[in-house]
């Protein structure tokens, strides 16, 4: 995943934390504390972050990741891992169609 990108990927996880935590959007940076800062200190708040991260970026994430994890920066590393899982998952799918594709019919036809 280039910076670019990293860097969209960090924009939409400070919009998620913001609206889950229900705080203004220019107050969350990556550097921004989960518990301190964005009051997101109960548990449900922490569950209700990794359901919106995950219909925001379509993927699943650990519950137990999410819970552990203390700020901003590091809800983006988990989703950055799991979107990087999904793309080498997809071009692994890609090369055994290829391969499939590519392989002789044996003669019949």
């Amino acid at each position: 995943m280039d910076e670019k990108e990293r860097a969209r990927v960090e924009t939409r996880v400070c919009n998620v934390v913001a609206a889950s935590a229900c705080v203004e959007r220019f107050t969350v940076t990556s550097a921004t504390r989960l518990i301190e800062d964005a009051g997101m200190a109960d548990s449900l708040d922490r569950v209700e972050l990794c359901m919106d991260l995950e219909d925001e970026f379509n993927v699943v994430l650990d519950d137990r990741e999410v819970m552990n994890a203390l700020t901003v920066q590091q809800c983006v590393e988990l989703v950055v891992e799991k979107l990087q899982a999904q793309a080498e998952k997809v071009r692994r799918e890609q090369r055994m169609v290829e391969a499939q594709v590519n392989q002789p019919f044996g003669g019949v036809l």
